[in-house]
């Protein structure tokens, strides 16, 4: 009776993960803006890839970190976010200085100056909606 009582458990434990979806972009980002994000690649260098480079607001993200991480400068001052593990599906968007997850942005939210930044495994992907460019950087270091 034990062994039928855990296969039970295991079966429904199985059979509901599979209906869970991974995370996925919002239905705000185009299918363009996807694409970019998915063909073109960008290249880190010593393990931080660099999303937007202006003086005195660099933002950047970490690709060979055990976490995901975004980096960036903001009102003359050093920030720095840590998200889940690395091998964690992750979306955040950088916007008015700070990170935030799509389920709880501000109402003044203006997409137009934010950047969406996808951890998806072995990528870190993004686009940028004040530049009008996107792209991914490999990942070097997963745990």
């Amino acid at each position: 009776m034990k062994l039928f009582s855990v296969t039970a458990l295991a079966t429904a434990v199985l059979i509901s993960a599979s209906g869970c979806r991974p995370a996925e972009l919002p239905d705000s980002v185009s299918a363009y803006e996807k694409n970019v994000m998915a063909t073109h690649r960008e290249e880190s260098t010593a393990g931080v890839g660099f999303i937007r480079r202006t003086e005195g607001a660099n933002l950047k993200v970490s690709t060979c970190s055990r976490r995901n991480e975004v980096m960036w400068d903001f009102e003359n001052k050093r920030h720095n976010w840590a998200g889940l593990r690395s091998t964690s599906l992750q979306i955040v968007y950088f916007w008015n200085g700070n990170i935030w997850p799509p389920t709880h942005l501000p109402p003044e939210f203006e997409r137009s100056r934010s950047v969406v930044i996808f951890f998806d495994g072995n990528f870190v992907r993004f686009y940028d909606y004040a530049q009008n460019s996107g792209g991914y950087f490999m990942k070097y270091w997963q745990n």
